[in-house]
Protein backbone atom coordinates (compact mmCIF):
# COMPACT_ATOMS: atom_id res chain seq x y z
CA UNK A 1 0.00 0.00 0.00
CA UNK A 2 2.73 2.17 0.78
CA UNK A 3 3.55 1.96 -3.41
CA UNK A 4 0.32 3.50 -4.24
CA UNK A 5 0.00 6.54 -2.10
CA UNK A 6 -3.52 7.44 -4.52
CA UNK A 7 -6.70 5.79 -2.93
CA UNK A 8 -4.14 2.68 -2.66
CA UNK A 9 -7.60 0.71 -2.12
CA UNK A 10 -8.86 1.39 -5.26
CA UNK A 11 -5.72 0.84 -7.27
CA UNK A 12 -5.29 -2.96 -5.00
CA UNK A 13 -8.64 -3.88 -5.64
CA UNK A 14 -8.02 -5.35 -8.96
CA UNK A 15 -4.18 -6.31 -8.38
CA UNK A 16 -5.34 -8.63 -5.34
CA UNK A 17 -8.48 -9.99 -7.76
CA UNK A 18 -5.98 -11.26 -9.96
CA UNK A 19 -3.55 -12.74 -7.68
CA UNK A 20 -5.81 -14.44 -5.34
CA UNK A 21 -7.68 -17.57 -6.48
CA UNK A 22 -10.62 -18.56 -3.65
CA UNK A 23 -10.78 -22.33 -4.71
CA UNK A 24 -6.68 -22.32 -3.83
CA UNK A 25 -6.39 -20.41 -0.59
CA UNK A 26 -9.70 -22.37 0.84
CA UNK A 27 -8.11 -25.72 -0.14
CA UNK A 28 -5.13 -24.73 1.63
CA UNK A 29 -7.45 -23.19 4.55
CA UNK A 30 -9.12 -26.97 4.88
CA UNK A 31 -5.63 -28.55 4.72
CA UNK A 32 -4.74 -26.87 7.87
CA UNK A 33 -8.19 -27.47 9.58
CA UNK A 34 -8.94 -23.78 9.67
CA UNK A 35 -12.61 -25.31 10.06
CA UNK A 36 -12.33 -26.27 13.49
CA UNK A 37 -10.91 -22.45 14.33
CA UNK A 38 -13.66 -20.30 13.01
CA UNK A 39 -16.83 -18.91 15.02
CA UNK A 40 -19.40 -18.86 12.19
CA UNK A 41 -23.55 -18.75 12.52
CA UNK A 42 -25.92 -21.53 12.20
CA UNK A 43 -26.67 -20.72 8.91
CA UNK A 44 -22.74 -20.65 7.92
CA UNK A 45 -21.85 -23.81 9.91
CA UNK A 46 -24.44 -25.58 7.68
CA UNK A 47 -23.21 -24.53 4.27
CA UNK A 48 -20.34 -26.71 3.05
CA UNK A 49 -20.57 -25.33 -0.35
CA UNK A 50 -19.15 -22.53 -2.11
CA UNK A 51 -19.51 -19.89 0.78
CA UNK A 52 -17.99 -22.29 3.01
CA UNK A 53 -14.98 -21.87 0.35
CA UNK A 54 -15.36 -18.01 0.30
CA UNK A 55 -15.08 -18.04 4.53
CA UNK A 56 -12.31 -20.38 4.50
CA UNK A 57 -10.22 -18.36 1.21
CA UNK A 58 -10.56 -15.34 3.69
CA UNK A 59 -9.60 -16.35 6.46
CA UNK A 60 -6.48 -17.68 4.98
CA UNK A 61 -5.90 -14.49 3.19
CA UNK A 62 -5.95 -13.01 6.58
CA UNK A 63 -3.75 -14.97 8.80
CA UNK A 64 -1.06 -14.27 5.33
CA UNK A 65 -1.91 -10.97 5.54
CA UNK A 66 -1.28 -11.05 9.32
CA UNK A 67 1.72 -12.39 8.89
CA UNK A 68 3.25 -10.25 6.23
CA UNK A 69 2.33 -7.18 8.10
CA UNK A 70 3.71 -8.56 11.75
CA UNK A 71 6.76 -10.44 10.61
CA UNK A 72 7.61 -8.62 6.87
CA UNK A 73 8.22 -10.47 3.80
CA UNK A 74 11.19 -12.76 4.70
CA UNK A 75 9.70 -14.11 7.58
CA UNK A 76 6.16 -14.51 6.05
CA UNK A 77 8.09 -16.26 3.19
CA UNK A 78 9.98 -18.96 5.76
CA UNK A 79 6.91 -19.14 7.24
CA UNK A 80 4.44 -20.55 5.02
CA UNK A 81 6.97 -22.13 2.85
CA UNK A 82 7.78 -24.87 5.94
CA UNK A 83 4.19 -24.73 7.30
CA UNK A 84 2.02 -24.32 4.38
CA UNK A 85 0.49 -27.70 2.82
Amino acid sequence: MKNFPINPRVNLTAYRAALVNAVTLSEIAQKLGMNDYLLLSRGEAKDTGRARGVLLANAIEALIGRNYLDQGRRSARVYFRTSLP
